[in-house]
């Protein structure tokens, strides 16, 4: 219960459940904050580049950070009574986490990507319609009420106070997802094929392993499925390598609209893709598989004025499985590529699964 040294109005103000309410606001804010700080002290990856383009965000974005310090400056100045240390102390330790977070962006910002959740939390919070209510002047201060008492400087800061949280929960989630776009713009520059506009092969080990790492701590699904163009050889033979190509993106853009945005898209060699999906169990990897084998052979693709049927052979592997206990990205692409190479033994367009076990000899 939070008590005013003050009684009449202004203590049954700070006393009842709109100003808990603020403050609930604000506590989450912190614990958002505290999430993100940990997301970015335990980032395991570093760009020069990354940390530029961050360094120049957050100083844009500093003016908003400003109003915390505009709050706090009102409780130092007597604004609201001393005797109600609790908005204060938690936008003082919201304020200094968001300033951890901002620090640790600058030394590891590829952190963003593990907190982007985090700011799609604070965006639904300031979406949230009682969010929204508490912030509103009539529902909170009872200003109306507030023109027949004395008590009017204490509303007028806890009106300030309540419009610098909604500020500030809006400048949160705006600036989290702004560094979040800075950092996948960075990695699609740096990270993608030019030819097809999907990610480097480089990207499945330097990431992969990451995402693996977390699937098998957090006990989460993880599959991988290898994706190849049937009957390339003949379509290189005939048209020529410009023309093939042309196909390659055609096919990355088939696969773009029909994967998640959260699917990792790879090119993994001159004739296939690799999709890394997490948290979709097998089940689910099997209906994605048909999605794109029906997708494929169900569009003509257009390719410089010539139109032209196009399938694929898929190999699908998924952990956990029987002798997956301890996946790699390098076991889970080999038996893959055996899945694969399957499918295109018996004619391709189809998706044939994994079976794990121990490698065979000279693979």
């Amino acid at each position: 219960m939070i008590r005013s040294a003050r009684p009449g109005l202004t203590g049954r103000i700070y006393r009842g459940r709109p100003m808990l309410q603020v403050i609930d606001v604000c506590v989450e804010l912190e614990s958002v904050a505290a999430r993100l700080y940990n997301s970015f002290r335990t980032a395991p990856f570093s760009n020069e580049e990354a940390t530029a383009a961050f360094d120049r965000l957050v100083a844009e974005k500093r003016e908003r950070i400003e109003q915390f310090r505009i709050v706090r400056g009102g409780f130092e100045a007597g604004l609201v009574p001393s005797a109600l240390p609790s908005p204060d102390i938690t936008l003082s330790r919201l304020k200094w986490k968001l300033d951890q977070v901002y620090a640790l962006a600058k030394e590891t910002p590829a952190g963003l990507d593990a907190a982007v959740a985090m700011a799609l939390r604070a965006e639904a919070m300031l979406m949230d319609q009682d969010s929204l209510r508490i912030l509103k002047l009539n529902d909170l201060y009872g200003l109306e009420k507030s023109k027949e008492d004395s008590g009017v400087p204490a509303l007028t800061a806890l009106r300030r106070l309540g419009d610098t949280v909604g500020r500030t929960l809006a400048a949160f989630a705006e600036t989290l997802v702004d560094l979040y776009d800075a950092r996948q713009k960075l990695w699609e520059r740096e990270d993608q094929d030019p030819v097809t506009g999907a990610r480097a092969r480089k990207v499945l080990f330097q990431h992969g392993r990451f995402l693996l790492d977390w699937a098998v701590r957090y006990d989460r699904p993880v599959g991988l499925l290898l994706v190849r163009v049937d009957d390339s050889a003949s379509l290189v033979g005939q048209f020529g390598h410009a023309f093939y190509d042309s196909a390659l993106a055609a096919v990355s853009n088939r696969l773009r609209t029909v994967c998640r945005r959260t699917d990792w898209i790879m090119r993994n060699g001159p004739d296939n893709f690799a999709v890394l999906v997490l948290g979709t169990p097998r089940t689910g990897l099997r209906v994605l598989a048909a999605k794109i084998l029906q997708q494929m052979s169900s569009t003509r693709f257009l390719v410089s004025g010539k139109s032209f049927p196009l399938t694929a052979s898929i190999g699908l592997c998924c952990y956990p499985a029987p002798g997956l206990e301890e996946p790699s990205v390098e076991l889970m692409l080999q038996l893959a590529e055996r899945a694969l190479a399957k499918a295109h033994e018996v004619g391709g367009n189809c998706c044939i699964e994994s079976e794990p076990g121990q490698p065979e000899e000279g693979s």
